[in-house]
């Protein structure tokens, strides 16, 4: 199993080294657009379209259903509260924020700082 660090580095820095790809219908984040981009957590969801109207955070989801509707590769990893603070990197990304605000939800989350996610989505450039 991935550590929590690995994971939600390799969840959050393909959005952070391209913005476009974020689940953002242009006011708020999705798990599924029309389009068909997904959010951080929308990506994780066994079944993104069940979820593709529903405006209930990743926490009520998992609180309510519990991590069974996270795909079998994506539980037990992170707690239901690193979940929701990752969803908000991701909104932050997604809203191109400021880097003050997208670093204080990373330290939020105390898994891996402003600098490793910048080297993570270079190297995911490189690929």
């Amino acid at each position: 199993m991935k550590s929590p660090k690995d994971f939600a580095l390799e969840q959050i820095a393909p959005y952070y080294a391209n913005p476009s790809t974020c689940g953002f219908d242009g006011s708020r984040c999705q798990y599924l657009t029309d389009d068909g981009k997904m959010c951080v957590a929308g990506k994780n969801l066994l079944e993104p379209d069940k979820y593709k109207l529903s405006n209930k955070a990743i926490t009520h989801l998992i609180d309510v259903d519990t991590d069974i509707i996270l795909k079998p590769e994506s539980r037990g990893i992170l707690t239901t509260r690193q979940w929701q603070i990752l969803q908000y990197i991701h909104d932050e990304i997604a809203m191109e924020t400021s880097e003050a605000d997208l670093n204080t939800r990373i330290n939020m989350l105390g898994l891996f700082t402003l600098e490793e996610l910048k080297e993570a989505a270079k190297n995911i450039s490189k690929i």
